[in-house]
């Protein structure tokens, strides 16, 4: 069974007068392959604002920039890019994570043009996207994943939201069959190539402030992995901070009942986290 697409809007209704959108936006084109994203601004700057980018999930098979949003984030001042990138079965890794580094690049190389801050970036992926927001922010141009253009600026990131993202892919030989052919599908069938996609080997003092967020019964990726991931993170004296979501599996839009957290309350820590890191 495929890691299945987050459609979660976190926006209700329609975009208020508060905010701009700018659609359709060619961040890169790698082999002629044309990827796009698109860019909720606030509709007044009187100053350079942080930037939030989306990623969203699908087993890095399925989704769209559309499936993953949350546009009334630049009604409190931040700028939004959603992002497509490159999915499998046609490309496999590193396609996934070189595009999320070509987005990076290529919203801060237009910075002064979208009036974004570039020195305030932060990450937000769900599932798929939960794993390419954390292996990119875990990682430098030592990687070798940035290639193409805007080679000239960082891909470094100064916060990331990581919602049930696979960490690490050792031990997958024990998992089902089901998850197994989702990890090959994208990563191949190198086990040397699943380590080094795996963020939690990547794991470094210095790295950006991290939000993780992890239903308790979640069946596809167990919340063992972000305990991990949170774990290494403390170790390493990297500040971060977990949250188990207790009545809540592979997503977070059918929380049971009148269960703490509510799905409002946690959009609400994800943007309290966003305006204490990158606004300060």
């Amino acid at each position: 069974m495929k890691l299945r697409v987050l459609a979660l809007a976190l926006a209700f209704g329609l975009h208020s007068a508060l905010a701009k959108e700018l659609h359709d936006l060619v961040y890169a084109a790698p082999d002629g392959h044309e990827l796009r994203l698109d860019l909720d601004l606030p509709d007044e700057i009187k100053k350079p604002v942080p930037l939030v980018i989306m990623i969203h999930g699908g087993g890095w098979s399925s989704g769209s920039r559309s499936s993953f949003t949350a546009p009334e984030l630049a009604e409190e001042g931040f700028a939004v890019a959603t992002i497509d990138y490159r999915l499998s079965p046609e490309f496999k890794f590193p396609a996934h994570i070189q595009d999320v580094k070509a987005a990076i690049r290529f919203l801060r190389s237009h910075a002064a043009q979208y009036q974004i801050n570039p020195d305030k970036i932060g990450l937000w992926g769900s599932s798929a996207g939960g794993h390419l927001a954390v292996l990119s922010a875990l990682s430098d141009k030592s990687a070798g994943w940035d290639v193409g253009d805007n080679l000239g600026v960082s891909s470094a990131v100064q916060a990331v939201v990581d919602w049930f993202g696979p960490t690490t892919f050792q031990g997958l030989e024990n998992a089902p069959e089901s998850s197994k052919n989702t990890v090959r599908q994208a990563f191949g069938n190198d086990s040397l190539v699943w380590r080094q996609a795996s963020p939690l080997f990547l794991v470094h003092r210095g790295a950006p402030p991290f939000l993780i967020m992890h239903g308790l019964q979640d069946k596809l990726v167990p919340f063992s992995q972000s305990q991990s991931l949170y774990d290494s993170l403390r170790q390493a004296e990297v500040s971060a901070q977990l949250v188990p979501v207790s009545h809540a599996g592979h997503d977070f839009r059918n929380v049971e009942g009148n269960a703490e957290p509510t799905p409002a309350r946690l959009r609400q820590q994800v943007f309290d986290f966003f305006r204490r890191t990158l606004k300060g």
